[in-house]
């Protein structure tokens, strides 16, 4: 987009932007136009500007631009495949597959800072009601993390679209109401307007995404970005499933005698027509 402009005619000011936005292009599709001038030391009518030199209306219509520029561009699956070794070259494509997991599980972990998942963990320890969503790809971490939760604090609920009413869940919400949602790369639309009615109702909103710059970041008190080399919501998941594990190991550690009380309750339900021994 900067290809349009003729930066010599600029402004120091709007030079100023633009080499911003040449260095930084996420953080035009994350912050709003007063924080940016903030960042870059301008006014927010520079910004502005900024975005009608390039031929755009306001900041919004620039900001959805640069946004489809940065998300679009990249589709996940097809990068599924990029960076993996080919039959020729391995003698174990799962083994090798696995170990690749481990690397990015690694490379997360010194990534998330450890204030940043304490205030995750933080939230859920001291939320009286949690509801989990996720659709399409991100459906199974929020299947499996509801159960998780179930299973350590009793209060989860999972937000299934086709079958929960958002109405009934703001009528019956709770004080100290958390919603955690899942929104990976192509990030459904559904999910996104969920977490900003949630916010609205004035529950908090935990998002569990693969970038700081995606569209949920917008409506989220806390955003862990699970954010590897490559989009690909395939090599996401096992990295997101090691993340949660964690929370879930945390979590029951914190609840100590609340926690060993369920799981004594739970161990001692006997279904014999279920379960084998």
């Amino acid at each position: 987009m900067i290809g349009r402009l003729n930066t010599q005619s600029l402004s120091k000011k709007l030079q100023y932007v633009v080499d911003y936005y040449q260095r930084q292009p996420q953080a035009f599709a994350m912050h709003s136009a007063e924080k940016l001038g903030k960042l870059i030391d301008v006014s927010e009518s520079t910004i502005i500007r900024f975005a009608q030199e390039l031929g755009f209306k306001g900041f919004k219509d620039f900001q959805q631009a640069v946004q489809e520029e940065i998300f679009e561009n990249e589709k996940s699956l097809s990068s599924f495949t990029y960076g993996k070794p080919t039959a020729e070259q391995s003698n174990n494509l799962v083994h090798d597959t696995m170990w690749r997991d481990q690397e990015h599980i690694n490379l997360i972990r010194n990534q998330l800072p450890a204030s940043l998942v304490e205030s995750f963990v933080s939230q859920l320890e001291h939320a009286n009601q949690i509801y989990v969503a996720g659709t399409r790809t991100s459906a199974s971490l929020a299947h499996w993390f509801t159960f998780g939760l179930n299973l350590v604090t009793g209060k989860a609920h999972l937000y299934d679209q086709q079958h929960s009413d958002f109405i009934s869940i703001v009528t019956d919400m709770k004080p100290n109401t958390v919603l955690v949602v899942f929104s990976f790369h192509r990030y459904a639309k559904s999910t996104l307007h969920l977490a900003q009615e949630a916010k609205k109702q004035g529950m908090h909103v935990l998002a569990v995404t693969d970038s700081e710059v995606a569209p949920i970041n917008q409506h989220a008190d806390v955003l862990i970005p699970i954010q590897l080399p490559v989009r690909s919501t395939l090599d996401a998941a096992p990295v997101t499933f090691s993340f949660l594990n964690g929370v879930l190991t945390d979590l029951s550690l914190k609840q100590g005698e609340t926690f060993q009380e369920r799981t004594q309750k739970f161990e001692s339900v006997q279904l014999n027509d279920f379960f084998y021994k």
